[in-house]
């Protein structure tokens, strides 16, 4: 096994619900290399954001619900794309 990076990148900032979201992918060895890769894409609904006090120390932690989850393979070049139906307004990771 070898150390590597996964990078993300909309294709675009801002979606409407029901916009299909495309996200672009990037994975890289240590060298900054492109590598294959074959794995799982994940893709939550942020349904509550993480809440501190004023010290910092987390209250409530974050809560997120799955709502893709799609294998994912990368090419020669080490890209690939997500795609996902955005239904809600929010924040998806």
């Amino acid at each position: 096994r070898q150390a590597f990076t996964i990078s993300l990148e909309p294709r675009q900032h801002l979606y409407q619900p029901g916009d299909t979201v495309r996200v672009g992918v990037k994975a890289q060895n240590a060298n900054s290399q492109p590598i294959e890769f074959t794995g799982s894409a994940i893709v939550s609904f942020v349904e509550q954001r993480e809440t501190q006090d004023e010290s910092g120390k987390v209250k409530e932690p974050e809560k997120l619900a799955e709502i893709s989850k799609k294998p994912i393979k990368t090419n020669a070049a080490g890209e690939a794309e997500i795609e996902f139906v955005g239904d809600k307004q929010g924040l998806y990771k």
